[in-house]
């Protein structure tokens, strides 16, 4: 049974989602995490190395769909980041998680109910980035309160 073209549009549209992420500069030896707390570097590291998997797992998923993944754009933009404070960029953080978690219900809700490895997967996005997201807010609490 062939996939629908609009299924995997919609896998490749969270792919470049997560791949645009201000997730992927949150990586161990990150400027933006050196004067941060112990708790919260683990926190944001947990984060980013979760959606980096699932970036993964949505372009294999594509790619067993017979779609083909589109590769992440560059983005010239993205050198001034390294002026940011992790107390300024935290909040961005949770903003860019929810964000994400709108594009999944979106996502989900374009694949449709019908059982299937896309909508699985989908959901079980959505669940992990739900439970991100609560990790990301004490940590902004966190930062915000120091």
């Amino acid at each position: 049974m062939p996939v629908p073209q609009a299924t995997v549009d919609v896998l490749n549209s969270l792919l470049e989602a997560e791949q645009e992420s201000l997730f992927r500069f949150m990586t161990e030896g990150s400027p933006y995490l050196g004067r941060a707390s112990v708790d919260v570097r683990k926190a944001v590291n947990y984060v980013a190395a979760a959606d980096h998997r699932r970036s993964g797992e949505l372009y294999q998923m594509i790619e067993a769909l017979g779609g083909e993944p589109r590769p992440r754009r560059l983005q010239p933009a993205e050198q001034f980041l390294a002026f940011l404070s992790i107390k300024f960029i935290l909040p961005k953080l949770v903003d860019a998680k929810e964000l994400l978690m709108q594009r999944y219900r979106n996502a989900a809700a374009a694949v449709g109910a019908a059982p299937g490895p896309a909508a699985d997967l989908l959901k079980r996005h959505l669940s992990e980035h739900a439970g991100e997201m609560e990790i990301l807010q004490q940590a902004a609490e966190a930062v915000a309160k120091a």
